[in-house]
């Protein structure tokens, strides 16, 4: 099964979690001809027949661990029980309403009540459990729909009532230091949680819709360890032509691709091939995803004065061997990558192009010189970020 295991569907009352615990059996959905079961070892017939007379259906068996069906039951009645709790407080709660400029100070106190902290914080946590890459709260005419991107694919999360939408909002730009008075333009912020023994990241954009702000909060697990570089699913002869392209001593490593589509986890996958006893590696991040051993990160501040053209001017008084430039996204940033690389640096960076020819085109753009391009480019590697199929339960086709 996969490595987050989780039940999709509404258990009944009679399958509690000491029944599905003691029976070592977890629901996960249904298809249009079978109940999908999790297992572990040797189930009971009779249980597999309440189940099947239950939904309506044949079982489908998928054999998992232990741990990850304990984990998964955890997950699902955890999740059952909190939300669902936090959400009847919520409905419950009184004075929710619309908030104008007039009634700012009611708005700050309705955010911090203590249903609606409680809730933007297990949102957090369920999105972080699930693995999810994004929160989305999309504000609509039946109110706030929560949504987590899985995966790269949006699936539904437990929504607040009507009446809350507006002091959720708040909560998460107050968390986010934005103007909760200000609902006409679009905000961007961050803010740090500590989930239990990890720290998160996490980046707010709002923007005004219809029917009120549309917000999406982006987790980044700092405590998280990047991926090896024969883990991200490229083809061997394109591993192996990559490998030999990150090991030169100089010039410019591109990952093109998407937002989102994994390219500054694959350069930092480049980074750990480098030998950091012997060399000086710095990179310039906005934020620092992943923390390195034995190398200089940097976070981008914008509003000190910290952008990524003059944190690179200053890396290169600091003696580096190889610079990591989290995107090359303005003319300045691109001229300072490629004087880098062309005084024997070798840099890796970021570009937004659909494909790796078009980062040519994109440099260009960036005013970089056509000589200089051909000069410093030592390959550009373009990607997406691809669904992975169960290996419990793919098939042939």
């Amino acid at each position: 099964m996969a490595s987050a295991l989780s039940s999709q569907l509404s258990l009944p009352d009679s399958f509690e979690a000491c029944y599905l615990e003691y029976n070592r059996i977890l629901p996960l959905e249904t298809t249009e001809t079978h109940v999908r079961v999790a297992v572990c070892g040797d189930p009971d017939p009779d249980v597999l027949d309440d189940l099947s007379r239950e939904f309506g259906r044949p079982v489908e068996l998928v054999p998992v661990s232990e741990e990850e069906l304990a984990d998964g039951i955890r997950r699902a009645y955890a999740a059952a029980e909190s939300m669902v709790e936090v959400v009847n407080d919520l409905r419950e709660g009184e004075g929710f309403s619309g908030t104008d400029d007039r009634e700012l100070a009611d708005a700050r106190d309705l955010a911090s009540q203590p249903p609606v902290v409680k809730y933007v914080n297990l949102l957090i946590k369920e999105a972080h459990d699930a693995r999810a890459s994004d929160i989305h709260l999309e504000s609509t005419t039946q109110g706030l729909r929560a949504r987590f991107r899985v995966d790269g694919v949006l699936a539904d999360a437990p929504a607040p009532p009507q009446q809350a939408q507006s002091a959720i909002v708040s909560r998460v730009k107050l968390l986010a230091e934005l103007d909760i008075a200000e609902r006409r333009a679009p905000q961007d912020g961050s803010f740090r949680i500590r989930l239990e023994s990890r720290e998160l990241d996490i980046r707010v954009s709002t923007v005004p819709t219809l029917y009120g702000e549309s917000v999406v909060l982006r987790l980044l697990d700092r405590g998280g360890q990047p991926v090896g570089l024969d883990e991200l699913g490229m083809a061997p002869a394109t591993l192996e032509q990559f490998r030999r392209i990150v090991a030169r001593p100089t010039g410019i490593v591109i990952a093109a691709g998407p937002t989102g589509s994994g390219k500054t986890t694959t350069l930092y996958s480049a980074l750990a091939l480098r030998d950091t006893t012997a060399e000086k590696v710095i990179t310039v991040e906005d934020p620092v995803e992943y923390h390195l051993g034995g190398v200089t990160q940097i976070p981008v501040n914008r509003k000190a004065g910290m952008t990524f053209a003059s944190a690179l001017r200053s890396v290169l008084r600091q003696d580096p061997d190889v610079m990591m430039v989290g995107e090359m996204r303005d003319p300045e940033t691109a001229e300072v990558a490629v004087q880098a690389a062309m005084t024997g640096h070798l840099v890796f960076s970021t570009l937004h192009t659909n494909d790796a020819p078009s980062a040519v085109t994109r440099l260009l753009d960036l005013q970089v010189a056509p000589y200089q391009i051909a000069a410093t480019i030592n390959g550009v590697l373009a990607q997406r970020l691809v669904r992975r199929i169960c290996p419990h339960c793919r098939e042939r086709a």
